[in-house]
């Protein structure tokens, strides 16, 4: 723990993560309105250079580089601090609002269509790194909750959509002053908040796995064979619900990050931006029956905290209630896109469902997740004659829980492949077919998707006793774990000789016999766990005749005279 001097005086902690909540939803409602502001102007810049019939795979474009400045600025957080991050966010949005400002954009040389754009994309890729950056940083404040998540990805769109195009001439002010308050947050000193400063770049995984060496985390995802993750999910019974959520997030990721600026254009050039208000009402109104509905006792059962597991007696009938929200929120996007639906209160209404159908998915979704997973037969007893280390089973299970999150960023790799080419593909659609078509295309897609896993779950998710997986120590069990230091194959000449006692009488006592006993484990066991790894070559022996110990033979079925 970080070093305080006395008489210092820290943030009460209830305090603090109420600061630290609303301070970073507010952050994440600034950068929106960046992304959306930048959007906008590069929408305007192609309409007046004439390039307005392709101004969907524009922001495709624009939105594939905000995509990978994300996963760049993921990836780099850990190697500078959070104030570090955040100046730098905000210099670089500060010198983008002055070089685009009227007074000094007329003393610029005109640029070239292609350098203009190019620049746009430039600056979408560096807003995106350094506010991915910022806010991926561990501060020491109690933890974000995961309503603050949701509410910013399901709110933050529409609120960056409304000012961008409703203050234009504000929207980048608006930005940067909702960017001011988690910056002052990071520059609070560190001996006045409630937590201690936490280690720079990510903690190590080996020391949250509890393994002994810091090298085991490092070779956690390395396996023989390519594509393990795939039996390994179905095996834990999470394939088809990573698989649908990785479906559903390409679909309407790319979905929103495109279709939003064109049919706010379009609502601009026919003047209805007042559409937006109504969707934006609706979607508040959703977050404030959401936010009651979590204050009642049937609320926080099943809409609970992540981390609470579902009873295993309602775990199908909450399943299928997570697929039905999502089914019917594919239902209400297909709505928007309409023609006859159009009314300002019909979309705000088909928005409001939307946005309750979806944030009670996401809502279920890790909970299905964590339920999905059986650990049943992970305390399985020891024989008294097998001496392991303290924690044996307790490193197989964090073993299996660390399988299970690279496994997890396979799928993600694969998912933000997936969704950069149908961000372009959705851009191009948009070009030939417009935004309504293309809204309800993508409903019909979801929809597909919810139905395909629904169909598919049964196979997908094969039991764990069909895969000979019944208990943690099963051969199949163990061969489906990918080598690791803390997991290893033993050859049958990796043995060592055991010397073995034999007394027959108090007097008779011979010489110690020296006998080369396999290890003890299940019949064809291709691999052992480090905690039985030398203690279980220790066979039983028979004491006095067959009276104790067990069977008076050893595993060739020879007796021990």
């Amino acid at each position: 723990m970080a070093f305080r001097p006395k008489g210092s005086k820290t943030v009460d902690p209830v305090l603090g993560s109420r600061l630290l909540n609303a301070f970073w939803l507010a952050a994440s409602l600034g950068g929106a309105t960046l992304q959306f502001r930048l959007l906008a102007q590069a929408l305007a810049a192609s309409q007046a250079e004439g390039a307005g019939q392709y101004q969907g795979t524009l922001i495709a474009c624009l939105g594939i580089a905000w995509l990978a400045g994300q996963m760049v600025g993921r990836a780099l957080s850990g190697q500078a601090g959070r104030v570090t991050w955040g100046v730098w966010l905000l210099g670089t949005a500060l010198a983008w609002l002055v070089t685009t400002s009227p007074a000094v954009a007329l003393s610029l040389p005109p640029a070239s269509a292609v350098l203009h754009l190019s620049a746009l994309a430039l600056l979408a890729f560096l807003l995106a790194l350094f506010s991915s950056a910022r806010m991926h940083q561990e501060r020491p404040w109690p933890a974000l909750r995961a309503g603050t998540r949701l509410a910013a990805s399901l709110v933050g769109v529409l609120v960056g959509l409304c000012a961008a195009w409703l203050l234009p001439t504000w929207s980048g002010t608006i930005g940067v002053v909702l960017l001011l308050p988690l910056l002052s947050l990071d520059l609070w000193p560190a001996v006045r908040c409630p937590l201690p400063e936490p280690s720079r770049g990510r903690a190590s995984a080996s020391a949250s796995l509890g393994n002994r060496h810091s090298g085991d985390a490092a070779q956690l995802g390395q396996s023989t064979q390519s594509g393990w993750w795939w039996s390994w999910l179905a095996g834990r019974r999470q394939l088809s619900l990573m698989l649908l959520e990785s479906g559903a997030t390409v679909i309407l990721t790319s979905v929103w990050l495109v279709v939003q600026t064109l049919y706010a254009f379009s609502l601009a050039r026919s003047q209805g931006l007042g559409i937006l208000l109504w969707l934006l009402g609706g979607q508040l109104c959703a977050l404030l029956l959401s936010g009651g509905a979590l204050l009642t006792r049937v609320g926080r059962s099943l809409f609970g905290p992540p981390t609470h597991s579902i009873a295993p007696a309602f775990h199908n009938a909450t399943r299928l209630a997570g697929w039905g929200m999502l089914a019917l929120a594919a239902i209400c996007l297909g709505m928007l896109g309409t023609p006859w639906l159009q009314a300002p209160w019909l979309l705000g209404l088909a928005l409001a469902v939307y946005t309750l159908a979806l944030g009670s998915w996401q809502r279920l979704y890790p909970r299905l997740l964590r339920g999905n997973a059986p650990e049943e037969g992970a305390a399985r007893p020891q024989r008294s004659w097998i001496f392991p280390e303290p924690g044996g089973a307790q490193d197989l299970a964090k073993i299996r829980l660390a399988r299970d999150e690279v496994a997890r960023r396979c799928v993600s790799r694969w998912e933000k492949a997936f969704l950069m080419g149908m961000t372009l593909l959705t851009g191009a659609l948009c070009d030939l077919w417009g935004v309504d078509p293309v809204l309800v295309l993508a409903g019909c897609a979801l929809l597909g998707v919810v139905a395909l896993a629904l169909l598919t779950a049964r196979y997908a998710d094969r039991p764990i006793d069909d895969q000979g997986q019944s208990t943690p120590g099963a051969a199949a069990r163990l061969g489906e774990f990918p080598a690791t230091e803390a997991l290893q194959a033993l050859s049958p000449s990796s043995t060592s000789p055991a010397a073995l006692f034999r007394v027959d009488g108090e007097r008779d006592a011979r010489e110690p016999m020296t006998t080369a006993q396999p290890p003890v484990s299940w019949e064809g066991s291709p691999a052992e766990h480090s905690s039985n790894r030398y203690a279980a070559q220790y066979s039983p022996f028979a004491l006095n005749g067959d009276a104790e110990g067990g069977s008076p033979h050893d595993d060739n079925g020879s007796a021990m005279r």
